[in-house]
């Protein structure tokens, strides 16, 4: 908050914020996606000799030609990699492919879209020939006991559980920071603050002009982003004053909450966040003591809402 107008703020309720308690038990579902996420990082990818599929890696050539067969100038490419269903080359390009083998060439219609860059195609229906040189799969390893046995369970079932009780804890921290950002917004709604006139006001002006220069500076008008989001300039006015609003009460919680329940950061507290959070950065310049100290201490007001919330299931 250095260099900035601090508005007066006088503390709301804090205290019995009400909160309602999500369900965290993991779901049959989630245990199976997790099982597939740690069989797909054991997966390698082998050649394919049959059909393509979705997802399957690809080389080919392809060269595009009119009707009659005059070729479309700069529309032929050889050793193509694409994974095939990514979207990378045009519409309907990569489902054609799918279905044909490796050392296959055959040709496939493609009309360009009406928005193509190039005036001179967009809309046309022309033909593509592909010549399919290589096609890969990525095989996960079965899931047996063997694989369990490499990751320290006996079998399949062990992993299962253990696995189940992995994301009981991943749930479990998400829905602790979720229900403490929660009920620091709340205290933060609850404060009473007083922002100078016009203040917000300003301060979304800055932010929205901002936005506008870097929409310039990469090369797109601000009138444009406007319509292709659906939002005009004064929806992105009031969107930005809402935001800066709720940022200021958050902080002015914290701030006071702190003071009053004489909630502080130790020097010990600080090195030891800074170690942990150092840990496996290449560049630990960019942590400043400040900025660890002051998310601590929003950590610390977090907890104390939480330990004196009023829940629901």
């Amino acid at each position: 908050m250095q260099n900035e107008v601090v508005p007066a703020a006088r503390l709301g309720r804090y205290k019995g914020l009400p909160v309602m308690k999500r369900a965290i038990e993991p779901t049959e579902s989630q245990i199976d996606e997790a099982m597939r996420a740690l069989r797909y990082k054991e997966s390698v990818w082998t050649d394919e000799s049959g059909p393509a599929a979705r997802s399957d890696w690809a080389m080919l050539d392809f060269a595009g030609f009119f009707p009659g067969g005059v070729p479309i100038p700069d529309s032929e490419a050889k050793g193509v990699e694409v994974t095939l269903g990514q979207g990378k080359m045009l519409p309907g390009v990569e489902d054609a492919i799918c279905g044909h083998r490796a050392g296959e060439t055959f040709d496939i219609p493609v009309t360009y879209p009406e928005t193509f860059p190039l005036h001179s195609l967009a809309g046309r229906r022309v033909k593509f020939t592909i010549t399919l040189h290589r096609v890969k799969r990525r095989r996960m390893p079965a899931a047996d006991d063997g694989f369990a046995q490499r990751h320290g369970c006996r079998n399949m079932a062990e992993l299962r559980k253990k696995l189940e009780q992995q994301e009981l804890e991943k749930n479990k921290s998400i829905e602790t920071r979720r229900i403490e950002t929660l009920l620091l917004a709340q205290a933060g709604a609850e404060m009473q603050v007083d922002f100078p006139a016009g203040y917000l006001a300003e301060k979304a002006e800055q932010r929205v002009s901002a936005m506008e220069k870097d929409l310039i500076a990469g090369g797109q008008q601000p009138s444009v982003y406007y319509r292709l989001t659906g939002h005009d300039r004064a929806w992105h006015l009031q969107h930005a004053a809402l935001e800066i609003e709720v940022d200021w009460r958050r902080r002015l919680a914290v701030q006071e909450i702190a003071k009053g329940e004489q909630l502080v950061v130790s020097d010990a507290e600080i090195d030891a966040e800074l170690v942990r959070v150092s840990q496996g950065r290449a560049n630990t310049k960019a942590l400043k003591r400040e900025t660890i100290a002051a998310a601590l201490l929003t950590r610390k007001v977090q907890q104390l809402l939480a330990a004196n919330a009023i829940y629901t299931e």
